[in-house]
């Protein structure tokens, strides 16, 4: 009866689907915002510590007096060194589980695939979209074609970022920090991010990532990035410090470990 509760904020899924159903034109009252807002925030009350995977999330919980007692702990990578060229390098890639029909995975390959590729195939007529991710669905099967390969489950994705020259994350909506932005860092493989997918992290644009606020921007800044050479090491090189400075396995377990340790105490 006298342990500690954690309660461990992944993600705030409210905010998720708020920003889902703006991007698929539904509107939502500030009512129903708020609502939505407040059944998820009001299950931290019972808690003793609210641990969530960026300070952006934290601060919301804060702002909204759900919870004072809020730390940040993100995800966890390896850092792997990269051993493919950039002038060995193809295609395009897209990294993301579909496990029953994951809708901002699904949204995100959907809308590259039919409003940002085309644009980008007439400028790289031999570039390819490939789409890795368990459980794709028939909608996402649909989408290959002589431009695009649809995967399943890969066991060893390093293949994959050792292979392709760019990773594209081009998330609509979400909650949460993107682990396929993170993990691709890891990987050595430069990338191209939505400000959803970015959001949370603190990612530069034009340093660790290239940041695409928009369709336009999206076409530009992955054809920019695909055929500058000496912006793609700077960004790999950028984006591998970011992984060594902030999720390195050993700064993880410190931080978990000052975690427990703060609960320990005001326990």
């Amino acid at each position: 009866p006298d342990a500690s509760i954690i309660y461990d904020a992944e993600a705030l899924f409210s905010l998720r689907e708020i920003s889902k159903a703006e991007v698929e034109g539904r509107t939502l009252t500030e009512m129903e915002k708020r609502r939505m807002l407040r059944e998820e925030l009001d299950l931290m009350k019972e808690a003793d510590t609210v641990v969530t995977v960026s300070e952006t999330e934290g601060e919301i919980i804060r702002k909204e007096g759900a919870h004072g007692d809020v730390v940040a702990w993100g995800h966890t990578h390896d850092l792997y060194t990269s051993v493919t060229p950039f002038s060995e390098r193809r295609n395009i890639l897209f990294v993301g589980a579909f496990t029953y029909g994951h809708p901002p995975n699904t949204d995100a390959v959907t809308h590259f695939t039919t409003r940002v590729l085309p644009r980008i195939i007439e400028k790289l007529p031999d570039c390819h979209f490939i789409i890795v991710g368990s459980q794709p669905p028939e909608s996402v099967r649909k989408l290959a074609s002589k431009h695009v390969v649809v995967t399943r489950f890969i066991e060893n994705l390093r293949e994959y970022y050792e292979k392709c020259r760019v990773c594209v994350i081009p998330l609509r909506f979400g909650g949460g920090i993107s682990y396929k932005v993170t993990e691709a860092m890891s990987y050595g493989t430069p990338t191209v991010v939505s400000t959803v997918a970015g959001s949370g992290l603190g990612l530069r644009d034009g340093e660790e990532t290239l940041i695409a606020n928009n369709d336009q921007e999206f076409v530009e800044k992955t054809l920019r990035l695909y055929t500058d050479e000496d912006l793609w090491h700077e960004i790999q090189r950028e984006a591998q410090r970011y992984i060594r400075d902030n999720c390195s396995p050993e700064i993880m377990k410190r931080k978990l470990a000052e975690v427990l340790k703060h609960r320990l105490r005001k326990g």
